[in-house]
């Protein structure tokens, strides 16, 4: 019998938009459901963009409140798609009243993330923090590479995050750009950090 993961989702904004047209995207991309998906609850502060996540996402239903939302039984899957500051105050709650928290960028502030892993263990639950660019294509290839000793013993790794999203001096500063929303020390240049650490193995 399929397994059915009924998915709320936190923050419709750009991100809440990407990761909902993932969710819709997997019986495509997956030839078929590995699972049945149901876009249970989406939770925004705004009304206007919660309202647009059942209209446009397909999600069944919508509130302003985050806790409205983690407290539903019929909820296995939390996904956080706030601003990285926002990430740690939802992240608690899930872990205690859904099977699965998924929680985005949770290492931006880590005691955080360390405390929502230790309360998903306390009750058998879990807690994944994940790291997307880990499955672009030209990192898979390069560990396998890697594993292969195609290219001998690595001593040195130089990685460059090439983004030139923030170049135009005439695009509207966001959230990404404030430092108390973007959580203080996230730079992208974690994330090639990141690939490098994950491509290369320890010996």
């Amino acid at each position: 019998m399929q397994k059915e993961i009924r998915v709320g989702l936190i923050g419709f904004g750009q991100m809440g938009r990407i990761h909902s047209y993932a969710y819709r995207s997997i019986p495509m991309y997956y030839d078929g459901n590995p699972c049945k998906i149901t876009l249970k609850c989406v939770c925004d502060s705004n009304e206007s963009l919660a309202r647009k996540g059942v209209e446009q996402a397909g999600f069944e239903s919508y509130t302003t409140d985050y806790r409205e939302l983690i407290a539903r039984e019929d909820i296995d899957v939390v996904n956080i798609c706030t601003p990285n500051k926002l990430h740690k105050t939802p992240s608690l709650p899930p872990s205690r009243q859904a099977s699965t928290s998924i929680v985005k960028n949770a290492r931006i502030q880590r005691s955080g993330g360390e405390r929502n892993s230790r309360c998903s263990r306390s009750i058998g639950s879990e807690a994944s923090d994940y790291r997307e660019y880990r499955f672009i294509p030209a990192i898979m290839k390069a560990k396998e590479l890697i594993n292969a000793d195609f290219v001998g013993r690595v001593f040195h790794f130089r990685g460059l995050y090439l983004h030139s999203g923030y170049i135009d001096p005439k695009r509207p500063r966001e959230w990404r750009l404030v430092k108390d929303m973007i959580g203080g020390r996230c730079t992208r240049r974690s994330w090639s950090a990141h690939s490098g650490y994950y491509a290369v193995p320890r010996r």
